[in-house]
């Protein structure tokens, strides 16, 4: 079943422009800006165990529509610009995992835990569609012999040196799926669960663990799983690049998985050579092309990313050590909060605790960091005096405004729970206490805040395509905040 700093103002330039390590300025005059222009549409989630469920939702390649899932398995088509809700869609699949608009926005893909389905987005008509998973074997014939499973062949598509062991007659003792996860044993298996553990996607790794003749010590090989020579490739023959369109991402019987929006076939699926498969933070970039999961690393139990690229399923990058540039208070794999490409896909971008880490692809390395409290002694912070009735009243030494909002103490405990970064240089980031904030990366500066709601937490944050509008929902309602005015000096 189909189911990712101790600088006053130093300037941060993300995206296309080199990194430095920065801490938002709190200081200077700023320009207003006006953020009147915001919709409010009230929608009443799905319910999971009795409770109201963010799901999923999506932005068209065009900026014009947002699909998001909302009660009785249903998903409201939003015009941004005028927040009217044009049309509902019903979408039964379950749970939904993940909403995809093609990339000329007429088609919505819907991933779900009892399924997926396709639909017309105009007529709001499901569109029938067969996945058509490419599979492939590991090109080995096997024979049961005296309870043991033993090689009896290779075929023409097998991926080892035949001049190297396992070789004819040695025994397989397990399989495993990626480079790194968990071998299953085929030991006493009847042939039907053993043969099952052999085909797979098309192009991926497998773990053979085997017991050459005469030894009594395992081994293991990675093998890949190949066509046969003169097996036509559904992707070479298609009549388009199945790869030029937007992807829907799923894990899917532990292999990632990637599906062309517009036609629902499955393109490629991947699987992490290290980092533990089955738990961790997936990450798909804006055009399609890369994608990225930060997880454990299987044997070190250390933080990495893999970066993948999805058009050849070949894995471009190994950024180690994820976790020595977060805070060390109590830091766990949940306090990862999010990971999303740069614009240019040369960067990511990691939610860690009070900051945003910034990891460069091409070096497999760390950049930098965005530091989202301002670290400001208290004692120079905070003043007191006494008005005329004596009550004491509390004053911030670094009091200044932006767009008219009062920033005092606004940013002395960000928690990142949820943040997106959007093409045009603005982080809009939402944190456990119900405070969403707009910040300037190029300028280390926050822009705006969107008031707190302590008891209510931010549930997703997403910048349109264009970067004009900011969406968040929050206690119930989709925010939709027009930010085209805001344009961060370069």
């Amino acid at each position: 079943m189909i189911m990712l700093l101790q600088s006053m103002l130093v300037r941060l330039v993300v995206l296309s422009l080199p990194f430095v390590e920065s801490n938002p300025a709190l200081m200077g005059e700023q320009t207003p800006r006006d953020f009147s222009h915001h919709h409010v549409v009230r929608l009443k989630l799905p319910e999971r165990y009795g409770q109201p469920k963010f799901e999923a939702q999506a932005i068209s390649n065009d900026s014009q529509f947002l699909a998001i899932t909302c009660e009785n398995s249903q998903v409201a088509l939003i015009k941004i610009a005028t927040g009217d809700i044009v049309a509902k869609i019903p979408a039964s699949v379950g749970q939904v995992i993940d909403i995809s608009f093609s990339r000329d926005g007429t088609r919505l893909y819907l991933i779900g835990t009892t399924g997926q389905k396709l639909f017309d987005v105009k007529l709001g008509r499901e569109i029938a569609f067969s996945t058509n998973l490419e599979k492939a074997d590991l090109g080995i014939e096997l024979v049961q012999r005296n309870g043991k499973w033993l090689i009896q062949s290779f075929r023409s598509n097998y991926s080892g040196d035949r001049n190297r062991a396992p070789r004819i007659g040695d025994e397989i003792t397990g399989i495993g799926e990626g480079k790194s996860g968990p071998i299953e044993s085929v030991l006493g298996k009847d042939k039907a669960k053993t043969l099952k553990l052999l085909p797979g996607p098309v192009e991926t790794t497998v773990q053979l663990q085997f017991v050459s003749a005469g030894e009594f010590d395992k081994e293991i090989i990675h093998l890949r799983r190949l066509r046969e020579p003169g097996a036509v490739n559904p992707s070479a023959n298609a009549s388009s690049d199945p790869f030029a369109e937007n992807m829907a991402w799923c894990l899917s019987n532990r292999f990632h998985t990637f599906i062309n929006v517009a036609t629902g076939k499955i393109v490629r699926s991947v699987m992490p050579e290290e980092v533990d498969q089955r738990t961790g933070t997936p990450a798909l970039s804006a055009d399609g092309q890369k994608y990225a999961f930060l997880g454990k690393v299987v044997e070190t139990k250390e933080y990495a990313i893999e970066v993948f690229d999805v058009r050849s399923g070949n894995r471009l990058a190994k950024i180690d050590n994820v976790l020595s540039h977060a805070p060390s208070n109590g830091l766990t794999n949940s306090s990862f909060n999010g990971l999303q490409f740069s614009s240019d896909n040369k960067h990511l971008f990691v939610g860690a605790w009070d900051r945003i880490c910034v990891y460069d692809i091409d070096k497999q390395s760390y950049h930098s960091s965005f530091n989202l409290n301002h670290n400001v002694p208290v004692s120079e912070r905070i003043t007191r005096k006494s008005d005329a009735s004596g009550a004491n009243l509390m004053e911030i030494a670094l009091n200044k405004t932006a767009g008219g909002v009062d920033r005092r103490d606004a940013t002395a405990n960000i928690l990142v729970k949820v943040f997106n970064v959007s093409g045009q240089g603005l982080l809009a980031t939402g944190s456990w206490n119900g405070l969403l904030c707009l910040w300037n990366l190029n300028e280390g500066e926050l822009i705006h805040t969107f008031g707190q709601l302590p008891e209510e937490r931010i549930e997703n944050i997403e910048f349109s395509p264009d970067g004009n509008w900011l969406t968040f929902f929050v206690h119930g309602e989709l925010h939709l905040v027009n930010v085209g005015t805001v344009k961060p000096a370069r």
